[in-house]
């Protein structure tokens, strides 16, 4: 039996796509009968969620977890301290850090401990860190302390290489997420939540993820007025939570187009592909931020998306191009200019043949290259080297 540590801040019942992926990648590695995982997380609330959460990944993957009592996991003494001895005392041989930057600063103590094995990986945070100075160092440092370090496409893994010694480019391996296309699957649209959304009949744009600035979500609401014109049912539906909300909300009354746009909060994840069939579009058009510190890695909602059949419109920033095809399986936009964003916008809701299109090709390039399955499979190759 092959036990790993895993060393995350990034874990359930929290939402988010690191989340996902950390958790799919967990899921799929834990079929192996020979591995088991301990996972060495932050603490988060409310409780009882937490405790149902950890108990149901003991019982359905044998992965146990261990709770810090911070709510944010840095690569201090204490925390070092704390990995190592956990490492000990259940026999671990490697390690993987849900996100090199900046737990895999924890390296070099697992390593003296015993880790035979440790592999970080990647998202779009890191790729900042790689453009500014002082962190760059500190990146180098965890990739030379590394066996492997993944990347999500070819932009983050551009990013991510010009900060590592020449000596370690061989290190870097890709690593995306999957899609469960057993969960995210074309299907009629559920009468349930027309109904309850009050959607009934109309044209439907679904933007899912966290209310931040990175994310579109303002652009999507200025472009609202545009595509009003030419489709006065249509309705935006903006999906999740985040602390940007009450701006849109005043967007929202600004553009006088609050019968058009509808905030629904968080949703249960087992929800998601419901979410995503209520849309005649999927539209989530990311831009970057602070000079290109602050990107989308990939971008999971549009692998979800292209998964349940519907067609993507996403911003041409970070990694979210390595995640859609453009003209193929959705629309790539100047994450910047609602203007574009509209025009895309009205190009599909006009276009029942050109969604179509685009949902199936979407669809069949997720079964061909994103499933967990094929994923699970270079993750278990790269967790056994």
């Amino acid at each position: 039996m092959i036990t790993t540590l895993v060393v995350t801040n990034d874990f359930g019942p929290r939402a988010g796509g690191i989340e996902t992926f950390i958790h799919g990648l967990l899921e799929q590695a834990s079929k192996n009968q020979q591995r088991n995982f301990i996972v060495l997380t932050s603490h988060q609330s409310p409780q009882d969620e937490v405790i149902k959460f950890d108990q149901k990944m003991w019982e359905n993957n044998r992965i146990r977890v261990v709770r810090d009592t911070a709510k944010v996991l840095l690569p201090t003494r204490r925390l070092a301290k704390k990995a190592t001895d956990l490492f000990v005392v259940h026999k671990c041989e490697n390690v993987i850090f849900g996100s090199s930057a900046p737990l895999g600063l924890l390296a070099k103590s697992l390593r003296r401990a015993g880790a035979k094995h440790i592999v970080a990986l990647t998202h779009g945070h890191e790729v900042w860190w790689a453009r500014m100075p002082l962190f760059s160092a500190l990146l180098r440092r965890i990739g030379a302390q590394a066996d492997q370090m993944t990347y999500l496409g070819e932009f983050t893994r551009g990013a991510v290489v010009n900060a590592l010694l020449r000596e370690d480019h061989s290190k870097l391996v890709h690593l995306p997420p999957g899609v469960d296309l057993t969960r995210f699957i074309p299907a009629a649209k559920s009468l349930e939540l027309q109904k309850k959304w009050g959607v009934e009949g109309a044209p439907v744009i679904v933007s899912i993820g966290r209310l931040v600035p990175r994310k579109g979500s303002d652009q999507l609401i200025k472009a609202m007025p545009e595509v009003l014109k030419q489709f006065p049912k249509c309705k935006l539906l903006l999906v999740g939570t985040g602390n940007y909300k009450k701006r849109l909300e005043k967007l929202v009354r600004n553009l006088k187009v609050q019968d058009s746009v509808i905030f629904t909060g968080r949703v249960a994840h087992e929800l998601l592909p419901a979410y995503y069939r209520l849309g005649d579009i999927f539209a989530a058009p990311c831009r970057s931020r602070y000079g290109g510190l602050e990107v989308e890695g990939l971008g999971i909602v549009y692998l979800e998306a292209s998964a349940c059949g519907v067609p993507v419109i996403a911003g041409k920033s970070g990694g979210a191009p390595d995640a859609v095809l453009d003209g193929k399986t959705g629309i790539l936009v100047n994450g910047r200019d609602h203007l574009e964003v509209s025009a895309a916008l009205i190009k599909l809701l006009a276009d029942e043949k050109l969604r179509s299109q685009m949902g199936t090709a979407g669809r069949v390039w997720m079964e061909q290259l994103w499933s967990w399955e094929g994923i699970g499979t270079r993750f278990e190759e790269i967790i056994s080297d």
